[in-house]
């Protein structure tokens, strides 16, 4: 069970973390530079579209429940 005030201090936790390396080249963010660069050079050529990643907004988070599980109904306790 996940409990709802350890959640959110760990979502704090990682926006910090995020704001304090928010300068720092990370692989996603090469990545979404490249993809932006050649995004742009493919607008200017005129045969192109837009790469998906280039200025994507971040994914919204999901929340599952136990009967989301692909495992739903295969638990099983050892006793």
């Amino acid at each position: 069970m996940v409990d709802e005030c350890e959640a959110a201090e760990g979502a704090e936790w990682l926006e910090k973390i995020e704001e304090e390396n928010a300068g720092e080249m990370t692989p996603e963010r090469i990545a979404a530079l490249e993809a932006a660069g050649a995004t742009e050079d493919a607008l200017e050529d005129g045969n192109g579209q837009a790469l998906p990643m280039a200025g994507a907004p971040k994914a919204k988070r999901i929340t599952l429940d136990e009967d989301a599980s692909p495992t739903a109904g295969r638990r099983f306790s050892r006793a």
